[in-house]
């Protein structure tokens, strides 16, 4: 019994380890020819807003330079590096007066000191080829999204708004349609900061956005337009100063937290996926609101290779191994 026990181990080793190298190469084919290359760059903002496109008042800040006066909010600092996108309604205060403090003394919020927020009206008169939702891609209406608070009967009524973008480009394979990867997914972290809000019966007012579509004109019907991040939902303070907003939303202000959505449903075929994320002036044009950007990733899903899962199955795999190396039934030692 203990020669065929030792024998039967040997043959145990043997499939094992053919199993082992199998899945160790297994985890290299499903890394290179189940996951389609999304092209992207500059996700941490760390060289400024090279490869990004932008409307409006954009740029890039460093620490301790904008903040929130709600609770313990404090300064929105940068996240795992030394810069983060910031996008505002913001109009530079030589030439209009949008914020001021309990004092009426003029307070600025415009980042890029050089750049106002775009026209976002649909008043046709108004629209060219100059006007947010042309240059964005959207369609007229796209920005009168349901107010949540008192009148929701009407919809908000955008003014003006900023935005940043960068084009997604990827190949999507018929063998990962018929293996169900043909989706991907957009992860990235936001803070919203505000100094609108809740008006009387008027309901929300400003809000930061993030819209996906697909600028290719395939037939893909899945693509978001307006998908709302945060909004102007408190009562309306007056900022205490420049660059402090009297309300700041950080809840995916976090590395831990990280907001996620995603496009699914693809067919086979060549895309390019424009992600913007922008923030929108609702009703008038005083009183500036705020998007601030980080660590931005975009991956396909469902996504097959694990390391960390496929590298324990392995260890797993070879553990065993070194269990029936030890002993057999009789407490013998077995020998390859």
């Amino acid at each position: 019994m203990s020669l065929f026990l030792s024998r039967y181990s040997k043959l145990i080793h043997s499939a094992s380890t053919i199993t082992s190298l199998a899945l160790i190469g297994n985890l290299f084919w499903l890394n290179s020819a189940r996951a389609f290359d999304i092209t992207f760059s500059n996700s941490g903002f760390e060289s400024s807003l090279t490869d990004w496109g932008t409307i409006g008042d954009v740029n890039t800040i460093g620490s301790d330079l904008v903040q929130a006066s709600n609770g313990d909010t404090g300064f929105i600092n940068p996240l795992g590096g030394i810069n983060q996108a910031i996008v505002t309604t913001g109009y530079q205060t030589i030439n209009r007066i949008d914020d001021v403090d309990g004092s009426n003394s003029t307070l600025s919020f415009n980042q890029s000191t050089t750049t106002n927020p775009v026209d976002s009206d649909t008043i046709t008169a108004n629209n060219s080829v100059n006007d947010f939702q042309t240059q964005l891609g959207l369609n007229l209406y796209d920005l009168s999204i349901p107010r949540i608070n008192g009148d929701t009967s009407t919809p908000r009524t955008s003014k003006e708004a900023s935005a940043i973008y960068q084009d997604l480009t990827f190949t999507v394979t018929q063998s990962e349609v018929d293996a169900g990867n043909n989706a991907f997914e957009v992860s990235f972290n936001w803070a919203y900061l505000t100094n609108d809000g809740v008006s009387g019966d008027l309901g929300n007012q400003d809000y930061s956005f993030i819209s996906i579509y697909d600028v290719t004109g395939g037939t893909d019907s899945t693509a978001k337009n307006i998908e709302l991040l945060g909004d102007s939902n408190q009562s309306i303070i007056a900022p205490t100063a420049s660059n402090n907003y009297s309300y700041g939303d950080t809840t995916y202000y976090d590395l831990s937290n990280p907001y996620t959505t995603s496009v699914t449903g693809l067919a086979a075929g060549d895309y390019t996926y424009r992600v913007s994320l922008g923030v929108v002036d609702v009703d008038n044009f005083g009183r500036s609101s705020a998007l601030l950007i980080d660590n931005f990733s975009a991956k396909q899903v469902p996504f097959d290779f694990s390391p960390s899962a496929g590298l324990l199955v392995v260890a797993g795999i070879f553990g065993f191994k070194k269990i029936l190396q030890k002993n057999d039934n009789n407490g013998n030692q077995v020998k390859e």
